[in-house]
């Protein structure tokens, strides 16, 4: 139930000039959740929620957003000593771009990042970007995560 409650207030404040998210049913004020006993005494915030984002969070550009030539890819992540890759990936699973991407701080802290990649496509396409860590102790991908995006031509 926190998790919902989460994703809620991540959608609504994404947008400057929401600051909280104020929970209402019928017009009055929600203060338990669901018969959870989950109490909620105001406006919620990004960070009364602060445990409940994958490893790396992408939330530029939106969940299915246009995405710019360059593609501007930011948000937060807490991986191990900060590092991750992102891709830009066609329908067919063609890499488009990747990246090498660092967050400003790594392992037990939720840092940002702010990367841009060039990418390049013909038409119009609803593809993914994909962000991933690799592990340390054996090298596969873990913390994946894909976000679809529009691609646009050019670049």
């Amino acid at each position: 139930m926190f998790g919902r409650l989460a994703q809620v207030v991540y959608t609504l404040t994404q947008f400057p000039k929401v600051p909280g998210v104020a929970f209402r049913l019928n017009g009055q004020p929600v203060t338990s959740f669901s018969g959870t006993c989950i109490v909620l005494t105001g406006p919620s915030a990004w960070a009364d929620y602060h445990d409940f984002p994958p490893a790396i969070f992408m939330d530029r550009p939106g969940w299915g957003r246009t995405l710019p030539n360059p593609a501007r890819l930011a948000g937060l992540a807490n991986v191990f000593q900060a590092p991750f890759a992102a891709e830009i990936v066609a329908v067919d699973g063609t890499v488009l771009a990747e990246r090498a991407v660092s967050a400003c701080c790594g392992t037990g802290c939720l840092g940002t990042f702010d990367v841009t990649i060039p990418y390049h496509v013909n038409q119009v396409e609803p593809p993914s970007v994909t962000v991933y860590d690799l592990s340390a102790k054996d090298g596969p991908r873990v913390n994946a995560a894909s976000y679809p995006v529009t691609l646009t031509p050019g670049g």
